[in-house]
Order: structure tokens, then C-alpha cells, then sequence
């Protein structure tokens, strides 16, 4: 018998192959760092044999996406690395002998990121916040542009027209005007204005302001790279912009970008509502210059001496418009080489011409024709009466110690009380003229003034200082002279510190030979000798002997106190007259025998003061004009604070010592 036939075996239906990869990515077999296609013929999978991954299976379905290991189904023979019949739910691909040998059929499997890579936030992401943020951005500009009111053209800031400051005397008892400080501003229609002086300024300050918006994109990008870098937000200012800030109400001087902003805006409405031309005129009009010159009228009167309907120059009109960027900085005067300022003034006037030029405002021919034009002296234009020139330098020396600048009181409408009294300043006068040579005979290189301290407070109640029509310099507060034996008192005052008194006895020789360094020659006794040894002579008034120190006072005996000053130490005698009042400086390095006979140099209203400190029972008084000043902030009236204002006379000097200095 033959053996009976095996059962037959059902045919097995064809393998199919795994998809194949994805081109230009990685599957799940490649992202495990392991071959897709087993060894065989080029170019397409060998399934015969034993793969790397182990042989496909005949049965079941391929694992879902939901169970990637399949559902479990009978398996065929297994082969090499197969489970068992059924093995444990495989799906034929292998043995779970590593979870993650499992693929899915179909999908790619992402790569996982590494490294810095994966802090990276997806680009899709980082788009859509920007876009976010620049609408954001944008929403907001728009909505805070339509919230920013048009400039009313009649409200201009305070003080933007009426800007000079009063400065009064007492006369009668009452404050009385005196003078006022700063250029009176006179507006000039802008077909007055010549086109060379509009076109400088432009060439100076903008040069598309005709074209432009009212706002430069370039400046404005400046100013918030400015902020955002932590600088302040400066520049990037167009005449338009200047003009919102410095003229219409509502804007602030401070320098935040919220400002800034405002700003723009307002001269973007501005530009709409304006014409350039006005625009123009209202900048010209109103912009600082310099030498308390608001306008361009002002300015050009106190540059250079005339109406600015008379400049036809472009190197004048550049001036005026080269001034504008450093106001209170620039010099028109003295030499480029010397001045650094000067220089700078001359390189930016040359910026102005040049920008001319290239407007075609300027020909080239021309512009090689432009030297730097002559400037009057600051202040000439209009000359005050009398001694009120001399009044106006005081106070502005006194303002600037209160530190107020020169922009301060020319644009900020103070009101300045002093101690001048009209009738006082008339008998000032005449009591020099009395005593005094012939006015006829008065030289302009003579010097001759009073001044008067009060003692109590150091007020300035009268004063002669010269004659200012022969361009004298002030006599009483500027001018310097060498003290003479007036000094001689500040000697006395530390000898009675130290311990002597009006009655001690001093030498009093008729000649004594001091060295230049202040020491006294033994053994001299005629002036040839004492120029051998390099000496120097000091006589004395004719009696000899000894005298005491009221006595060498009353008849100003220069033997007495040159010794005097050198047992006391002429450092001390330079420090005690210093706490009265003379200033430290003029006295540097002549701290010697000398200093007793008055080689110092100095203002009279020093020695004056110096004195009132003997007046005052040895108190020392800093001598001034200004008494009060105030002006108006949100309409109320503010008061400066002075520096006398609350200072108490101080005492240098005992008061007994001091009675003793005045007998």
C-alpha cells in the first residue's frame, strides 16, 4: 500500500513587500538606525530567507495604528526569531525582544530632536506671535494717533511769546522796572523773510521739510533705537516736531518715548492742517538763538547789528541758522585755532552751506565766494543807560548762582527784585565826580568807582562802576586793581586773632629789606645793598622806632605791618581775609612779606564786603543785588530760592577784635 497522501496544504498566497520609504525623510525602520532592505538583488527587498528583521509572515493582517503589535491572530510556522503559534499576540515582524523593533505600516515615524535644537520654538509659532504683536502694535498706534487732538493755533505754551524777564529797582519805596533781560521778540510775516535766511535754516535743520510729513522716519527710528538701548530720546526732531513741542500746549520737555510718540502725532495733524509756510514762519518766529534772542528778528539784530530784512548774504544767513543747533555754546568771535568753540561754530556753518548746495538753494560758484561773516559783540545792539549794563552783568552773576541758566531767564518770564535804590545811585555818582578829577579830564583807561554793602545782609544798595559810553569796564563788581594799604586791615584783624592788640608795639623802622619770597634781610640799611642780595625795599613814613599797631594803622606805616604779616604768617593773614571776604584766588602764591601792602588784585565790592564784616561785628556778608526772585508756574507764582536767601551772617572774626579793626 502506498502510504496515504499527506493532506494538502493550502497554498499560501503571495507575500507582499512593505511599502517602500518615503523619499527625502526616514521610516520607522531607518529612524531606528537599522537597514530596510535585506541583502539581495540590487534594487528591491529580498524576502526569501531570513531578513534582519526576521521573515515577514504569511498571515494576518498588518498591525493597526491602534495596536501596533497587531491583534493577536495565529501565526504560521515560525522561523527563526518567530514566536510560537500564536506566539503572543506578534505579529509576525519578530519576537518582542525589543518594544521598539514594532513598525507601523503606512507612516513615518518623526525623528526625535536633540541637542540645542529642541528648545527651538516651531517657526509657525514665532510667526504667529510677531504677526500677533505687530497688529497688536499697530492697533494701538492707530487708536492713540485718532485720540491725539488737533493743535489749537491759538493755545501756544506759556511764556512762548511773552518771554523776557522784568528786573526791578526800588525807587520811591516800591519796585519800579528797571530793564528787561532778553531780546524783546518781534514776529516777522514769513514774506519778510528773505528766501536765503528760510533756506539756511532748512539747510540747517532739515533739508525735506518742504516735502516731508511732518515726522522723519529716519530720526524716529533713531529715537527708539535710542530708547531701547537705554538712551535718551533725543533727536530725530523735524521743524514740524519742533514746533509742536516748543509752541502748542500739551506737550512736555521730558524725554520718554510716550512723549515722543505725541509728539508725532501732533505733527502729523499739524502738517494737515498748516502749510508749510506757516509752519515756517511760526519756527522762525519763536526757536531760541542765543544771546537772549528769540526769533529770527532778534537774532539777527543781536548778531549781526541789523533787521533781518536787510540780509541778502548767504554767509549771514547761514550763521543765524548754524547758531540754532548749540545756542548758548557756539562763539562768532576770536580765532578758529584758539577757540575749539569757535571752530565748531565754523565747521557748522560750513555744514549749512554746503547743504545748501546740494538743494540747488546755493550755486558751487557762489558758495567758493562765502567767508565767515563778522559778528557784533554780544549785547551791543542795544546799549543800556547809564549803569544799568553794569546792573545787568551783576545780576546775571547773581541768577547764575542761583542756577538759573541764560535760556532760564530770557524765556522763563521772571520778575526780579534788587537792592538797587534810584535815589542812592544818584549820589553815588556824584560823590565820585567829586572826589574825583574833572569829568572832562576822565581818561578811558581810568578806573575810577564806589560801591556800597550793606552790612547786615550784603545788599547792593548803590554802586559807581565807570563810564560805560567809553566802554569802561565795571569798576565796582568786574574791574580788578591792586588793593594798596587798604589791605592792611585784614592784617590787623589776624593779628587781634591771635592774641595781640590794638596797643602792641611794632617796629617801626625807616627801611627794611625783604627777600622776594617775603624774608626779612639782616643787616641791610640802604636800597643798593638791599638789590644786591636780590631784596626788595619797603620804607616807612619818616619817625623810626616802634609804634603801636593802632598808631602804624592811623599813619599806614608799611615797615610795621610787612613784619607784622610775616610773624603772624602770611598763609594766615590770606586765610583770615578770606573768611571776610576777599576772594582765595587773588591771593594764590603771594603769601609772602608783600601780600600786607596790598599786591592782590581784585573787585571793589570785595573789599567793600570785607569790610561790612567789621561793621557787622566780625560777621562776614555775601555781597548781591538780587533780593527775590519769582515767576509764574501753572499760574501761580513760584519763588526761586536764592542762596542768601537763608544764609545767616557768619562770624569770622570775635566781636571785640572786631570793634578794635574799626577804631
Amino acid at each position: 500500500m502506498h502510504p496515504p497522501h499527506p493532506p494538502q496544504q493550502p497554498a499560501r498566497p503571495p507575500v507582499q513587500p512593505p511599502a517602500p520609504p518615503v523619499v527625502g525623510g526616514l521610516n520607522a525602520l531607518q529612524s531606528l538606525g537599522r537597514p530596510v532592505e535585506a541583502p539581495g538583488a540590487p534594487g528591491a527587498p529580498d524576502y526569501g530567507g531570513e531578513s534582519a528583521y526576521g521573515p515577514p509572515t504569511a498571515y494576518g493582517p498588518p498591525p493597526s495604528y491602534e495596536f501596533p503589535d497587531g491583534p493577536g491572530t495565529p501565526g504560521g510556522p515560525a522561523g527563526p526569531g518567530d514566536q510560537g503559534p500564536g506566539g503572543g499576540g506578534g505579529g509576525g515582524f519578530g519576537g518582542p525582544e525589543d518594544p521598539d523593533d514594532s513598525v507601523v505600516v503606512g507612516r513615518r515615524r518623526k525623528p526625535t530632536t536633540t541637542g540645542w535644537k529642541r528648545y527651538l520654538p516651531n517657526w509657525k509659532i514665532v510667526v504667529g506671535v510677531i504677526t500677533l504683536g505687530i497688529l497688536g502694535v499697530t492697533a494701538l498706534i492707530t487708536v492713540a494717533y485718532m485720540n491725539t487732538d488737533v493743535p489749537n493755533l491759538k493755545a501756544s505754551q506759556v511764556g512762548v511769546k511773552d518771554q523776557g524777564t522784568t528786573v526791578y529797582e526800588i525807587k520811591n519805596g516800591k519796585n519800579s522796572p528797571l530793564f528787561r533781560l532778553g531780546e524783546p521778540r518781534e514776529n516777522v510775516e514769513y514774506k519778510n523773510i528773505p528766501d536765503v535766511v528760510k533756506n539756511a535754516v532748512m539747510a540747517a535743520e532739515q533739508r525735506d521739510f518742504m516735502t516731508d510729513p511732518g515726522v522723519s522716519p529716519k530720526g524716529l527710528t533713531r529715537a527708539v533705537w535710542k530708547s531701547a538701548t537705554g538712551g535718551d530720546v533725543t533727536g530725530g526732531s523735524t521743524i514740524t516736531q519742533q514746533v509742536a513741542r516748543n509752541y502748542f500746549q500739551g506737550l512736555s520737555q521730558e524725554r520718554t518715548l510716550s512723549r515722543k510718540f505725541k509728539e508725532i502725532f501732533v505733527a502729523v495733524k499739524l502738517d494737515k492742517e498748516m502749510s508749510k509756510e506757516d509752519i515756517l514762519e511760526l519756527y522762525l518766529n519763536t526757536i531760541y538763538y542765543g544771546r537772549q534772542a528769540n526769533g529770527i528778528q532778534a537774532a539777527s539784530r543781536a548778531y549781526l547789528g541789523k533787521d533781518v530784512q536787510k540780509i541778502n548774504s548767504p554767509s549771514e544767513a547761514a550763521l543765524l541758522a548754524t547758531v540754532l543747533n548749540r545756542p548758548d555754546w557756539f562763539h562768532t568771535q576770536g580765532s578758529p585755532a584758539k577757540d575749539p568753540q569757535r571752530a565748531a561754530t565754523e565747521s557748522r556753518w560750513n555744514y549749512v552751506l554746503d547743504g545748501m548746495v546740494t538743494k540747488g538753494w546755493l550755486s558751487a560758484a557762489e558758495r567758493t565766494k562765502q567767508k565767515f561773516p563778522k559778528t557784533i559783540k554780544s549785547g551791543s545792539y542795544n546799549k543800556d543807560k547809564g549803569q544799568n549794563s553794569y546792573i545787568r552783568d551783576r545780576v546775571l552773576t547773581d541768577l547764575a548762582k542761583a542756577k538759573l541758566t541764560e535760556k532760564d531767564i530770557t524765556t522763563g518770564g521772571y520778575k526780579v527784585s534788587t537792592s538797587i535804590d534810584h535815589k542812592l545811585m544818584a549820589y553815588a555818582r556824584a560823590a565820585v565826580l567829586q572826589a574825583g578829577p574833572a569829568k572832562s579830564s576822565i581818561k578811558k583807561t581810568d578806573r575810577i568807582g564806589l560801591v556800597a554793602v550793606n552790612p547786615e545782609d550784603g545788599t547792593v544798595p548803590a554802586f559807581y562802576g565807570g563810564n560805560p559810553f567809553k566802554d569802561q569796564a565795571d569798576a565796582a563788581f568786574f574791574d580788578t586793581a591792586q588793593v594798596g594799604s587798604s589791605f592792611k586791615p585784614f592784617v590787623l584783624a589776624e593779628a587781634l586773632h591771635q592774641g595781640y592788640n590794638a596797643k602792641s608795639m611794632i617796629d617801626a623802622a625807616l627801611f627794611r629789606c625783604f627777600k622776594v619770597d617775603g624774608s626779612w634781610v639782616q643787616g641791610i640799611t640802604n636800597e643798593r645793598a638791599c638789590g644786591n642780595k636780590e631784596g626788595y625795599r619797603v620804607n616807612g613814613d619818616g619817625r623810626g622806632g616802634v609804634l603801636s599797631l593802632i598808631d602804624a594803622m592811623a599813619i599806614s606805616q608799611n615797615v610795621s605791618y610787612v613784619r607784622l604779616n610775616l610773624l603772624l604768617g602770611p598763609e594766615n593773614v590770606a586765610k583770615m581775609a578770606a573768611s571776610l571776604g576777599v576772594p582765595r584766588a587773588s591771593m594764590k602764591g603771594q603769601e609772602s612779606g608783600g601780600l600786607a601792602l596790598g599786591i592782590s588784585s581784585y573787585p571793589a565790592v570785595y573789599q567793600a564786603s570785607g569790610y561790612a564784616a567789621f561793621a557787622n561785628g566780625g560777621k562776614a556778608v555775601n555781597p548781591h543785588l538780587v533780593t527775590k526772585v519769582t515767576h509764574l508756574v501753572d499760574g501761580k507764582e513760584v519763588k526761586v530760592k536764592l542762596p542768601w536767601d537763608d544764609a545767616k551772617p557768619k562770624r569770622v572774626l570775635e566781636e571785640d577784635a572786631a570793634a578794635q579793626v574799626t577804631a
